[in-house]
């Protein structure tokens, strides 16, 4: 996968990642409960729902990329549109409270729910995949290297949240800063989608 095309991709998945939501909440209230060694196999456990819906995202790409071209010019331009919306939504949704943590022996299935009940994280896939798939490259891939790349993204700021969770266990809970965070984020995603829209 060409640079150019990787570092934008880079770019949306880190301000995803780290966006404040479920997985980010969970590995927070894991960590209180915890302890941040322990958070982090809910963590993998998220990267491992993470890859089965990105494989299930890429199945659709790949039928539209095979069926029909105006499909998937459609769903580009709606991917844009969607990250868009989720800038948005972002921005004025209020900050929610931490999901309860499960058992320790549950942290990793718990994690992985957390991804798989998740269907932001469908459209998520499906919205950027049609942005930096090449038609014309072996598309398991760039599966491969698109969903690696997300997961390390999450997996980098799960830990950075739990180390930060660790060390300021009150701040980062506070719903005054958490919806800071959003909004900041949410103001990321709207500019990512309108220059996508454009590209």
């Amino acid at each position: 996968m060409e640079l150019h095309l990787w570092l934008p991709y880079l770019l949306a998945s880190l301000l995803t990642a780290f966006s404040p939501g479920q997985a980010v909440l969970l590995a927070v209230s894991n960590t209180l409960q915890h302890g941040g060694k322990r958070a982090m196999l809910g963590s993998m456990g998220n990267a491992a729902g993470i890859c089965i819906v990105a494989g299930v995202a890429l199945a659709g790409v790949a039928s539209l990329l095979q069926a029909w071209p105006a499909a998937f010019l459609a769903l580009k331009v709606a991917g844009s549109g969607y990250l868009v919306y989720l800038g948005i939504r972002q921005w004025f949704s209020a900050a929610a409270a931490a999901p309860k943590a499960g058992r320790r022996k549950g942290l990793f299935a718990q994690g992985m729910l957390v991804a798989l009940t998740n269907p932001k994280g469908l459209l998520f896939f499906a919205a950027l995949f049609p942005q930096f798939v090449r038609a014309d490259r072996p598309l398991w891939a760039q599966f491969l290297i698109l969903t690696g790349t997300f997961i390390a993204c999450a997996i980098t700021a799960h830990a950075t949240f739990v180390l930060l969770a660790h060390h300021a266990r009150g701040w980062l809970a506070e719903p005054r800063r958490l919806a800071a965070m959003r909004k900041v984020s949410g103001l990321a995603f709207i500019l990512l989608g309108l220059a996508m829209l454009g590209a």
